[in-house]
């Protein structure tokens, strides 16, 4: 198998195998045999990217690194845990990788990354604004 995870497509007869891994899946299930599914939607890579883009613009706007600016928006997004130490609570923030998120996910990530960094870098730009300004800059 080539494919790391079984992707189907929607069709009119139900769902039909998309590429070897979905194929390999069904071989050896007899017609009829029920099996348990969890459906997730694939993320989408254009989005990954633009959020990565994103961060390039803002960074080179603010005078901060891509890395520290991509830990600044998970940590006030909400993606961290709590590390309990005898000096104190550490925060270890989380990935946001793609076997640690489907895109509904990431998606939810996206809208909070820029609304966070609306408001931490650009407080006087309308959150609404930002996000336009933002898609002109990546897109340029």
């Amino acid at each position: 198998m080539t494919d790391r995870h079984a992707i189907f497509m929607r069709t009119l007869n139900g769902l039909s195998p998309y590429n070897e891994a979905a194929s390999e899946s069904l071989k050896g299930l007899a017609l009829g045999a029920k099996v348990k599914v969890a459906i997730s939607r694939p993320r989408n890579a254009g989005h990954h990217d633009k959020y990565f883009a994103m961060l390039a613009k803002v960074a080179a706007a603010v005078d901060v690194p891509i890395s520290s600016l991509h830990l600044t928006v998970k940590y006030r997004a909400g993606y961290v845990t709590w590390i309990k130490t005898a000096r104190g609570d550490v925060p270890d923030v989380q990935s946001i990788s793609w076997a640690k998120m489907n895109q509904a996910e990431f998606a939810e990530f996206y809208d909070r990354a820029v609304r966070i960094i609306a408001e931490d870098f650009f407080p006087k730009l309308p959150a609404g604004k930002l996000a336009s300004e933002l898609e002109e800059m990546i897109a340029a």
